[in-house]
């Protein structure tokens, strides 16, 4: 692929295959379109269930790019009409999306040698003129922005100093009106490793009161280590070396939600030139850590830079992370999650078989991921969205025909070959259309059951196929009695 270096992370797990058509083509358009990831986000979501994605898009390869915004309103069923932001005359470099508890969306991205940005105070329906808040040095990237309580606003980026590069921290106390002078806060260098070189990066993420910040660097006479720095009122901390091993820990990345603090990073190699991505966490905002796990056991890393690199992100007790995966010579995205605040883990979902890269993810107010990536499509690049469910829903109207007092459940669950799925109404006999849909994580109708019988107590037994009788992939699913305009959902697991 000319004109982007990628980071390839080749993963031996099997899990539910999910193609990019079950996604939404945001872009679809002719040339290139290219999200954002690793320190940068594509994608922001508010307490209006808005979900909020920015990209990058020229007509071809080596022309200049601009920057363009599209919202949902509806939580990424129906999206609105494309929007160019930012940057009228100049090329985009890397950007990044952010939103706070009033729902200001905030973008922060290069534009030559300046630091541009924007926001939206009415939730992405208009935005405020460009403005340069500051300049920046020799080769920016790794642009990272976040938000804390109503009206802070936190942007770190990294820049090359000689043999060294330093991350440049600034802020806004009243959301983006005014910014405060830059600051320094850490330097790092280059990691080499057999598979090549990989620059220093510097994500941030936000919690309700703190930001953090994590990198990698060989200082101390390491190979290559983790370190994580956050600041108390208006002093930084001291760095706070994360890792201490033999062997390289590089790309790290970070997510936090309340009190709760995440990490995890890449290290390696191990036998046969294979990584792995290790994770930790602090519940206390950072003043002292747990012990570190092993998230994904094999990661295989090829090639240079940030297309595939982890990205994580936290809401409530979930935790979330995305990775690129390469598999038959083919880069697909995959994605684990926690309910647990970190403890346990699902098994890997890769949403896609095509050629994909640049994941980026949150997770919004109602407990599903969203993520948007790229995806080579006829020839070109587009960016699609994905959103995944990690909680049963069921409808607020649901208390009108007293639902509530539906039975519904499955057994046994999980399941290998076949489950029962027992459904009661108890009492409302006079229903008309009812009917049970199976759908996987991504939201697409795996198996339909219509002209079911509402005599009380009633089952279907579903065999783990699709409408078609095809034998479907082993993961989450979701089973909804839907009668008329009401419906509640449950959720099972199909083992392979």
């Amino acid at each position: 692929m000319k004109g982007y270096k990628y980071f390839a992370l080749g993963v031996i797990f099997t899990g539910v295959a999910v193609t990019y058509k079950d996604g939404t083509n945001l872009s679809n358009t002719s040339g290139v379109s290219c999200s954002f990831s690793y320190t940068a986000r594509s994608v922001a979501t508010d307490s209006k269930n808005r979900v909020h994605a920015i990209w990058k898009e020229c007509p071809s390869e080596s022309s200049v790019g601009k920057l363009y915004y599209r919202r949902s309103l509806d939580g990424g069923t129906i999206w609105e009409d494309t929007t160019r932001i930012l940057f009228d005359s100049y090329h985009v470099g890397e950007s990044s999306i952010a939103t706070n508890n009033k729902d200001i969306v905030h973008i922060i991205g290069y534009g030559t040698s300046e630091l541009h940005y924007t926001r939206s105070t009415d939730g992405g329906a208009n935005w405020e003129p460009d403005t340069v808040i500051g300049t920046v040095g020799e080769a920016p990237s790794a642009i990272s922005i976040a938000t804390t309580g109503d009206s802070l606003v936190h942007i770190v980026w990294k820049e090359k100093e000689g043999s060294l590069y330093k991350f440049v921290y600034i802020r806004s106390c009243n959301n983006g009106l005014e910014w405060e002078p830059p600051v320094e806060v850490a330097t790092a260098r280059s990691i080499s490793s057999p598979e090549g070189t990989f620059p220093p990066c510097a994500p941030i993420a936000p919690s309700d009161s703190l930001v953090h910040l994590v990198w990698h660097d060989i200082k101390d006479d390491s190979s290559g280590e983790i370190y994580y720095r956050r600041p108390i009122g208006e002093t930084w901390e001291p760095a706070v070396r994360l890792t201490t091993d033999t062997l390289l820990s590089f790309f790290p990345s970070i997510a936090s939600s309340g009190d709760f603090v995440y990490i995890g990073w890449v290290q390696g190699p191990w036998q046969d030139s294979l990584y792995k991505y290790y994770f930790k966490r602090s519940s206390n905002c950072g003043a002292t850590w747990e012990d570190t796990v092993c998230l994904i056991q094999e990661v295989f890393v090829e090639m240079g830079m940030y297309g595939l690199v982890p990205q994580l992100a936290a809401k409530d007790e979930f935790v979330a992370v995305v990775w690129g995966t390469l598999v038959q010579d083919t880069m697909i995205i995959g994605l684990k999650y926690s309910t647990d605040r970190g403890l346990n883990w699902s098994a890997p979902t890769y949403m896609d078989t095509s050629f994909s890269m640049f994941p980026s993810l949150t997770i919004d107010d109602q407990h599903h991921i969203h993520i948007i990536w790229t995806l080579v499509v006829g020839g070109g690049y587009d960016i699609f969205h994905a959103k995944y469910s990690l909680v049963e829903v069921e409808e607020e109207r649901n208390w009108e025909l007293g639902t509530n007092n539906w039975e519904l459940d499955v057994y046994p669950n999980p399941f290998k070959e076949k489950t029962v799925i027992r459904y009661s109404l108890n009492g409302n006999r006079t229903i008309n259309d009812l009917r049970l849909t199976i759908h996987d994580l991504s939201g697409r109708l795996i198996r339909e059951f219509t002209n079911l019988t509402n005599d009380q107590s009633m089952q279907v037994i579903w065999d783990g196929r699709d409408q078609s009788g095809n034998p479907v992939s082993g993961g989450i699913y979701f089973y909804t009695l839907t009668a008329g305009d009401y419906t509640k959902t449950r959720k099972m697991c199909l083992m392979r």
